[in-house]
């Protein structure tokens, strides 16, 4: 799998607020269009709002370049982090 078009998500207004940071990992079945077919939370970041947020937008805006088996496309699963940090 490679990734086309990732876009950030917006960073929380609560987050912000409330300086939370942190990292969500993402378990995404990417289907065979290179769409992201499902995605839930395979590792939180300590944080409902920032796991949301990072959820939301793989699976409403990433695109990805499907899995080849054998020449054609396929699902298949990756794990993808997203980090959320605060400038200093």
């Amino acid at each position: 799998l490679t990734l086309l078009s990732g876009p950030a998500p917006r960073y929380p207004r609560e987050a912000i607020r409330e300086g939370w940071q942190g990292e969500v990992v993402l378990r995404v079945l990417v289907d065979a269009q290179g769409r992201p077919e499902a995605v839930v939370v395979e590792r939180s970041s300590g944080h409902r709002a920032l796991d949301v947020a990072a959820l939301r937008q793989v699976k409403e805006r990433w695109r990805f370049q499907p899995m080849q088996i054998n020449g054609q496309p396929a699902a298949a699963y990756a794990l993808v982090p997203i980090r959320f940090s605060l400038p200093e």
